[in-house]
C-alpha cells in the first residue's frame, strides 16, 4: 500500500490483504501482498519500480517547492497572496522534513500578525511624536 505522510509516500506490505480491504477503503492497485512479493519475482520487480518511481517525484516535488520559495522570498511583502504562498510552501518543505515538529501554519500566521501589530505600535509612536 502507498500512503502519503507528510507529503513523503509511506510503502507498507501486508499479510492482511482481505482485512485490510474489509476495514479500510484502499485502492486495490496500491495494495501489495507480502506473500507474493516474497515468492514472485516479477512482484518485486513491480513494487521496487515503484517505490523508486515515487521517491524521485517526492525529490521532484520537494526541488520544485524549494525553487518556488526561493523566487518568491524577496518578494515577501508584496502582497497577501505572495506571503500565503511563501507560508504555504515553508509548511510543506517543513513538514516533509519533519512533520511531528512543523510549526502550524496559524502559529506562523500569529507571528506575522504580531509583526503587523508592533509595525502598527511603531507608526502610532511616530505620529504621536510629531
Amino acid at each position: 500500500m502507498i500512503l502519503d505522510i507528510h507529503g513523503f509516500p509511506i510503502f507498507v506490505l501486508t499479510t492482511y490483504k482481505d482485512d485490510l480491504f474489509d476495514h479500510e477503503l484502499f485502492d486495490s492497485y496500491l495494495v501489495f501482498d507480502f506473500a507474493r512479493y516474497i515468492g514472485e519475482n516479477e512482484e518485486r520487480v513491480e513494487l521496487n519500480s515503484k517505490l523508486i518511481e515515487q521517491i524521485k517525484k517526492h525529490r521532484v516535488e520537494m526541488e520544485n517547492w524549494k525553487e518556488e520559495l526561493e523566487s518568491l522570498l524577496p518578494r515577501a511583502g508584496e502582497s497577501a497572496t505572495v506571503d500565503g504562498r511563501i507560508l504555504e510552501l515553508d509548511s510543506k518543505i517543513e513538514r516533509s522534513i519533519d512533520g511531528r515538529s512543523a510549526i502550524s501554519v496559524p502559529i506562523k500566521k500569529g507571528f506575522a500578525a504580531e509583526k503587523i501589530n508592533e509595525l502598527i505600535s511603531k507608526i502610532d509612536q511616530i505620529i504621536e511624536s510629531e
